[in-house]
């Protein structure tokens, strides 16, 4: 049980934050999403820029657990062909499983893959972090601005875009 205040007070000592931030400002907190402003206390997300090739459209990599008719990868499709129509923005799809979408992501003129699950055989710690790796490859290669996964199912194609330096949203 957490009792607020009981050990050290209600009191808020801004040199003792100071102090905190200063010890731990070299270490990034593994627990912290990176998405998230170290500075501030509210869990507000952390205003950051990237740069890009803006000769061509933003590229956004959708992955989905499958390409089905149903909630997730309906409404990611949705959005897909949203951007695509309405900003120009070039969505791509990667799924590990075919479905109906595919046709209707492809009449809309969008590219789909359909490739084996990142994380297939990745049975300890050591083959998951090599998955990873090799899946955050994956998205450089397909020259990702960003990473759009809206499902936990997709929870690894956040951890290879941060780990490839590439922005991930989540709708």
């Amino acid at each position: 049980l957490h009792h607020e205040g009981v050990s050290r007070g209600f009191a808020d000592d801004p040199r003792e934050v100071a102090a905190y931030r200063r010890r731990l400002s070299p270490e990034p907190d593994p627990f912290l999403s990176p998405h998230l402003s170290r500075a501030l206390e509210r869990f507000e997300i952390a205003p950051r820029r990237s740069i890009r090739d803006r000769s061509r459209p933003l590229r956004a990599l959708c992955v989905s657990h499958n390409l089905n008719h149903e909630g997730a990868p309906q409404h990611q499709y949705d959005v897909a062909v949203a951007l695509a129509r309405d900003h120009g923005i070039d969505s791509v799809v990667l799924s590990p499983h075919e479905g109906p979408l595919r046709a209707f992501y492809e009449r809309a003129g969008l590219e789909v893959n359909v490739e084996p699950h990142p994380l297939a055989g990745a049975g300890d710690a050591a083959a998951h972090a090599h998955a990873i790796a090799r899946f955050g490859e994956r998205l450089r290669a397909l020259a990702a601005d960003v990473v759009y996964a809206n499902t936990i199912h997709a929870y690894h194609a956040v951890a290879a875009a941060n780990a490839a330096g590439i922005p991930v949203t989540n709708i």
